[in-house]
């Protein structure tokens, strides 16, 4: 499902940018100039022919400016102000420096993808899985900086983990890929760019995170990201409603008995041992906000002694039924998705 990238917008010496942190001051540099400021200069994003000096923290980024004019708005808007008379001897070379407020890696991710690499890849640039701190990289400075083409990509990636079909969702590789997300990180991305699609799966994500919800996901950097207040208070409402939405789920699947074609006596006794089973809490996990886990592998192993068809059929109707909480999830969660669980134009049958 594709979301409008929203935006507010602001004005900053004359520039139309996005109302987010503050892009910074443009000035003029020359090379033999100092602040008397101690910087590191970027080791892989340092050019000696750059033509544009960008500082993040205590960082010092000397890129090209072409690939950042082309490609986003904020920077060609924003570059093509009149710069200041130089008052350096002319040997020098002059080039705009630029304070940005975004953390150093944030821009070094955004400059893999647009800036010249230092060494080959002959295989392309993206091997395998992305890490989840490129993509939230990616969509934080490109949707500050207009690049939307990046944040697009990204977020298509995402959909693929946080998905609003449940075909999606139960594809093989999708939960392992979930566990080295940040759903905090998702979450506030999501209400970031409003693409809303994301919020049910990555919050009840969220749900699942006991004390860490609270503390925060550890960026690189030392420095933690957190759920606004509101996103908080859903996530402890909805624990709740979802850990009652499992328990529906197996009441549902065990209340109806064995199949009807079962021609075995031995199968009732065993689906209401299972049940007695679960409600006494000799299988864990029952109380817990997950009702869209998998009951095939609790069936197989805590009912040997169903026959296949009685077997079948449960597995049978426990899908269906995570079928059902997945189409009401939004609801649970406490948020509004256009769409949700409808299958998209062109997208492929399951």
């Amino acid at each position: 499902m594709s979301a409008r990238i929203t935006r507010k917008r602001a004005r900053l010496d004359g520039i139309d940018i996005p109302d987010l942190p503050k892009i910074g001051r443009v000035d003029e540099w020359a090379e033999s100039d100092s602040e008397g400021e101690e910087r590191a200069r970027d080791e892989e994003f340092w050019f000696d022919d750059g033509t544009i000096v960008l500082i993040a923290g205590q960082v010092e980024f000397k890129v090209y400016a072409r690939p950042l004019v082309e490609h986003s708005p904020v920077f060609k808007d924003m570059l093509s102000l009149p710069q200041p008379e130089s008052t350096t001897a002319s040997k020098v070379p002059i080039r705009p420096r630029v304070h940005l407020s975004d953390s150093p890696d944030d821009l070094r991710y955004l400059f893999e993808v647009l800036m010249p690499a230092k060494v080959l890849r002959p295989l392309g640039f993206q091997q395998g899985e992305v890490s989840y701190d490129r993509l939230a990289a990616w969509i934080r400075t490109g949707h500050k900086y207009q690049i939307d083409h990046l944040v697009h990509e990204s977020l298509r990636h995402l959909r693929q983990i946080y998905p609003d079909d449940i075909d999606v969702y139960l594809k093989s590789g999708r939960s392992a890929m979930a566990k080295r997300m940040s759903h905090i990180g998702v979450v506030n991305l999501a209400r970031l760019t409003g693409a809303h699609d994301l919020l049910p799966i990555a919050l009840m994500d969220c749900c699942q995170m006991e004390s860490t919800l609270v503390r925060g996901y550890r960026r690189r950097d030392g420095t933690f990201e957190r759920l606004s207040d509101g996103d908080l208070q859903l996530c402890f409402k909805a624990k709740g409603k979802l850990i009652e939405a499992r328990a529906q789920l197996v009441y549902q699947l065990l209340s109806p008995g064995p199949s009807k074609d079962c021609p075995f006596t031995k199968c009732k006794d065993e689906v209401d041992r299972c049940r007695d089973s679960l409600a006494s809490g000799v299988v864990s996990g029952l109380c817990t906000p997950t009702p869209l886990s998998s009951w095939t592998t609790i069936i197989k192993s805590k009912s040997p002694d169903l026959c296949m068809v009685c077997r079948n059929e449960l597995i049978d109707r426990s899908n269906a039924l995570r079928r059902g909480v997945f189409a009401r999830l939004p609801s649970i969660i406490g948020v509004t998705v256009d769409g949700w669980g409808k299958k998209k134009p062109g997208a492929p049958a399951s």
